[in-house]
């Protein structure tokens, strides 16, 4: 806030409370080791969104900017997956350990200048993972994005913004893993004629989702 807002005492400025409330707050304070806030105008931040998404963990880099985009917009849950495209280097990354993965999602959170900061839990096992999903009853739709289905976002018509949408790894999921989602009630759907990075295929899917359920 110093740096880059350079605020002074006397100034409000937009703050909110994780999951809870957003509004503003006054600077009452502010030194090289402190900066006090109070007079806090803060309402409730509104119903818990219920989206939830099943992201194939991507490369560590990208990762960053996965859990960012995922985070600006209001998700619920993301639970990164193994998938057998991805490598499994990947999960020894240290931007997989969970305060990494908090950090980029409050990141994500401040850009979309909101305070639903996603709970996040990492799968390192496919199969027992959808097993858990069996007893899902929570969302309303299921859909697993895949380049090449015949079924495209905008043909679904959203019950709710209750849903769970599966983003897979750079080359998409493999045949046995989409035959998985299929037994579990998932639909497979395009977004897009281009074959998409995951991080730009998950914010494509957020976007249209986000236009059908406004």
């Amino acid at each position: 806030m110093r740096a880059v807002l350079r605020v002074s005492p006397g100034e409000r400025i937009r703050m909110g409370v994780v999951c809870e409330s957003i509004g503003t707050a006054e600077v009452l304070h502010s030194d090289t080791e402190s900066l006090v806030l109070g007079n806090l105008a803060l309402t409730s931040a509104g119903p818990c969104p219920r989206l939830r998404l099943v992201i194939a963990l991507p490369r560590p880099k990208a990762l960053k900017r996965l859990l960012q985009t995922a985070a600006s917009f209001q998700i619920g849950r993301i639970d990164l997956v193994n998938a057998w495209r991805v490598q499994k280097s990947y999960w020894d990354s240290p931007a997989v350990e969970h305060e990494a993965l908090v950090q980029e999602l409050l990141l994500g959170c401040e850009q979309g200048r909101h305070v639903w900061l996603p709970e996040i839990v990492t799968h390192r096992l496919f199969v027992p993972f959808l097993e858990t999903l069996d007893s899902d009853a929570t969302s309303s739709q299921k859909l697993v994005a895949h380049p090449g289905s015949s079924l495209w976002l905008r043909d679904i018509a959203p019950s709710s913004d209750c849903a769970t949408i599966a983003i897979g790894p750079e080359g998409g999921w493999i045949d046995k893993e989409l035959e998985n989602f299929a037994e579990r009630g998932f639909q497979s759907i395009s977004i897009s004629k281009a074959i998409l990075r995951s991080e730009i295929a998950l914010a494509a899917t957020l976007a249209q989702w986000e236009m059908l359920t406004s």
